[in-house]
C-alpha cells in the first residue's frame, strides 16, 4: 500500500522511507525536497501505529486526503517555534466529494481515533443574525490580533 504526501504542488507516492530516498536523488531533489520531509514525518506517525490500526486507517483514507501543517522544523521554522517536528491536521477532504471537506466535528473524531495531532478551534456560536456574526467575527480577529502569538 502507497501514499500520496503532497506540499508546495510536489506529490511523491511512497511505500516507505526508501521510496522517500528515490525522490530526493538527481536533478529533481531540490523540488521534492519538503515533501520527502513531510513523507518521514507521516511515515513515523504510521509507525507509531498498531498494526490493525495502520490497515484501518488505510482502508479509511481510499479517496480521501488529509489536509494538515508541518510544524517544527527548524530549517523551515514559522513565527512560532514549536517543541517537536510533526503534522498538525485541520480537515480531511472525500476527493470525489462536491463538499469542500468534513465538519470539523467529523474530521477531529478521525484525527482523534487515529492519535493525529489537531490544530486546536474553538467555536464562537450558532448565529441566526448576520449582524450578531459580523460582531463576533471582529471581536474575535481584535482579540486574536492583540494575543501572543505562542
Amino acid at each position: 500500500m502507497s501514499w500520496v504526501v503532497a506540499s508546495k504542488n510536489v506529490a511523491m507516492l511512497v511505500r516507505d522511507k526508501n521510496d522517500i530516498e528515490k525522490w530526493q536523488k538527481g536533478e529533481m531533489a531540490g523540488r521534492y525536497g519538503f515533501a520527502a520531509e513531510m513523507a518521514h514525518v507521516w511515515l513515523d506517525i504510521v509507525a507509531r501505529m498498531s498494526d490493525a490500526h495502520q490497515k484501518e486507517i488505510r482502508e479509511e483514507m481510499n479517496g480521501r486526503t488529509l489536509v494538515g501543517e508541518y510544524i517544527g522544523s527548524q530549517d523551515h521554522q514559522h513565527l512560532v517555534k514549536y517543541s517537536r517536528v510533526t503534522l498538525i491536521f485541520y480537515a480531511v477532504v472525500d476527493n470525489y466529494s462536491e463538499e469542500s471537506c468534513w465538519p470539523c466535528s467529523q474530521a477531529w473524531s478521525f484525527f482523534k481515533k487515529y492519535s493525529l495531532d489537531v490544530v486546536h478551534i474553538q467555536s464562537l456560536g450558532v448565529f441566526s443574525n448576520y449582524g450578531q456574526l459580523c460582531d463576533q467575527l471582529e471581536k474575535t480577529f481584535k482579540d486574536v490580533a492583540k494575543s501572543p502569538i505562542a
